[in-house]
């Protein structure tokens, strides 16, 4: 196999974030449905002080974040045929990505307690 394989990785990094997110979604509806009866925010802020919780969420919206990128970039590519109005609409949403990734890193990291 040739080292320059186009779009293996970003196959490989579509099928990776899809393994994760769908990990995740399956604990954390267990979770959920198995805690029915302690959700207040009290609870809720000391669930997301665990670093280990909030990594994990955090790991969940970048795998999310990672799959749509892939995702919106293959129909961009496919769809948008010229090369200048591509480079922006790939930009925009790499922005948008980008600044969504920033806005929930702040988020989680702003409620744990090292």
């Amino acid at each position: 196999m040739s080292r320059q394989v186009t779009g293996f990785k970003a196959w490989l990094l579509q099928r990776a974030s899809s393994v994760y997110v769908g990990f995740f979604i399956v604990l954390a509806v267990s979770w959920w449905i198995m805690n029915t009866a302690v959700l207040d925010y009290s609870y809720w802020v000391s669930l997301f002080a665990q670093p280990i919780i909030n990594v994990s969420v955090l790991l969940f919206f970048y795998a999310v974040l990672s799959h749509a990128w892939v995702g919106m970039r293959d129909i961009v590519i496919d769809y948008v045929s010229l090369s200048f109005l591509r480079f922006l609409v790939l930009l925009f949403i790499a922005l948008g990505l980008f600044v969504m990734a920033i806005w929930v890193s702040l988020i989680l990291l702003s409620v744990v307690h090292l």
